[in-house]
């Protein structure tokens, strides 16, 4: 199943391939990936050693570890969803 997730990343100016200039840091973005290529969902702490409940670490097979903006039970909850394969088949006759 597709999902559309909210990342953290950071964006760069790439006037200058050789030294690119960070212009600004943790802006939230969204991407498209499939459940079934999640293949590890971890929790993220804060400075202060407790559970950030907003944000969690995910690693995504082509894409590596990256960091989204939804809580790590809600992310666990779509990626352990049972996918329906296939579609629901109804014979309707036409009158």
């Amino acid at each position: 199943m597709e999902i559309e997730l909210n990342i953290k990343t950071d964006i760069y100016s790439h006037k200058n391939p050789k030294k690119p200039v960070l212009i600004k840091r943790n802006q939230i973005a969204k991407i498209s990936t499939y459940t079934e290529d999640i293949l590890l969902v971890k929790q993220i702490f804060t400075n202060k050693g407790e559970v950030d409940k907003s944000y969690c670490s995910l690693t995504i097979k082509d894409l590596g570890e990256i960091v989204v903006n939804h809580s790590y039970d809600y992310v666990r909850s779509i990626r352990d969803s049972k996918t329906q394969i296939g579609f629901n088949y109804k014979n309707k006759t036409l009158r």
